[in-house]
């Protein structure tokens, strides 16, 4: 079941992203990268996709219209259903992104932590996300 999960769980992750070098300091920059992850998140699984949309780097414009957005959120909510537990809130800045990593329960996926991952520019321009389940080492 758990490969199952994973396959279906769509990746979408534009911005080629190499290991992220984690910040756990409370900096101006750091609460501005929380709050915008933090914004992007309730907007996806609030289904404000419009809004979201408007946010997209023209690459990821180009990649994913508001229709494929909406058909890839109505799979992963049917999938890991609502959050249950905010586990961790994490930043970072890799290739010129500000990095955002939310790891959470959800109500259908409790054994298993899903990571939401957002990477913007200092505009607050998104380059790339996802929605998967956390990998263990």
């Amino acid at each position: 079941m758990r490969s199952r999960t994973t396959a279906l769980l769509a990746t979408i992750c534009l911005a080629l992203l190499g290991p992220l070098a984690m910040s756990g300091q409370e900096t101006e920059g750091n609460e501005m990268q929380l709050a915008t992850g933090r914004k992007y998140t309730k907007w996806f699984f609030d289904g404000n996709l419009e809004e979201l949309h408007k946010k997209f780097s023209s690459q990821m414009v180009a990649a994913m219209n508001v229709e494929k957005l909406a058909a890839f959120r109505q799979q992963v909510e049917a999938q890991i259903g609502a959050e249950a537990e905010l586990v961790e809130e994490e930043t970072a800045e890799q290739d010129g992104f500000k990095i955002y990593i939310r790891r959470a329960k959800y109500a259908n996926t409790s054994d298993t932590l899903i990571q939401t991952m957002w990477a913007f520019d200092e505009t607050g321009m998104n380059g790339g996300f996802y929605v998967r389940p956390e990998e263990q080492p």
